[in-house]
């Protein structure tokens, strides 16, 4: 009964977390495929997955994976380990709380035009948000070359994602 009420904590969890990323509810809740839409949201090919199968390089995989996750909410690297050892607790705060995803669409976090003029009518905290922006891009950039100098992703998909980064900000 208590694996039960786990699992639909974290299934509920999962779904939110995937609405906030701009994808299908469902898809959080499929094991191994939601995996597998993780890995290509954060890393631009799900076959990544494969990873998880080098012994002992899975457990940095694992770790790095989650830390990533929480990373593109907007949330210290600490909470990507609770989501590693405690999903029952951390998925659903992910995915009932304030997080935001950084890199996806907006159409189920609260984005509305009035939020947005909220936001326009001060140009300080436009300024602000553009560094921001800079600084997450520039930030995620430097991960992605982490990524591409340990091998986990290639030079296209890294100047790909960098020339994506760019044009946000």
């Amino acid at each position: 009964m208590t694996g039960l009420i786990a699992y639909i904590l974290i299934a509920a969890g999962a779904w939110r977390v995937f609405e906030k990323m701009g994808r299908e509810g469902w898809e959080g809740i499929i094991p191994f495929y939601s995996t597998f839409v993780l890995f290509e949201e954060l890393y631009g090919s799900g076959w990544k997955i494969l990873l998880f199968l080098i012994p002992f390089y899975n457990i940095y995989v694992a770790i790095k994976f989650n830390i990533d996750i929480a990373r593109e909410f907007n949330l210290h690297g600490a909470y990507g380990i609770g989501l590693l050892f405690l999903p029952v607790v951390c998925y659903p705060l992910l995915g009932f709380g304030d997080a935001v995803y950084k890199d996806g669409s907006f159409a189920r976090t609260g984005d509305n035009p009035v939020s947005r003029g909220l936001e326009n009518l001060s140009d300080h905290a436009s300024r602000a948000k553009d560094s921001s922006r800079a600084n997450d891009a520039i930030e995620r950039i430097r991960q992605l070359d982490d990524l591409r100098k340990n091998g986990i992703i290639t030079d296209e998909e890294f100047e790909r994602k960098k020339t994506e980064l760019l044009n946000r900000i």
